[in-house]
């Protein structure tokens, strides 16, 4: 894998994803007679700090959770994507919980909380 990435929502908008219609990901007899610039092979790192899904242009095997497909050919010089960020989901989902729990009565308890879960989210980032 490179330091290069595109990110999760380029790839998303501008490469068209392509999944199974249940929203779920390819398994290799789904895609092995597809062409092979559109089929990317889903990784996860097995790095604790790094929870990301990356998405390999190509087949691999090490660490492969499934195979998706894109809309728009890769060539050699195509870097591996941000499939899945979890940093991204996990400080929205604290954003998230921070605009539904805040009143004018818990306000002062929510935003201290809030800036709790965000110091404990960048001490594992």
């Amino acid at each position: 894998m490179s330091d290069e990435y595109i990110s999760e929502d380029k790839f998303w908008d501008d490469w068209g994803v392509i999944q199974k219609s249940d929203g779920g990901m390819f398994d290799f007899d789904d895609v092995k007679d597809q062409p092979l610039e559109r089929v990317w092979t889903i990784v996860d790192t097995g790095a604790y700090e790094d929870e990301n899904w990356y998405a390999m242009p190509g087949f691999h095997t090490v660490n492969k959770l499934g195979y998706i497909m894109t809309q728009r050919e890769w060539t050699s010089g195509t870097p591996d994507a941000i499939y899945f960020c979890m940093r991204t989901r996990t400080m929205a989902s604290a954003k998230s919980s921070f605009i539904s729990t805040v009143t004018p009565q818990t306000t002062r308890w929510a935003v201290c909380c809030f800036f709790t879960a965000q110091a404990e989210t960048l001490k594992k980032i």
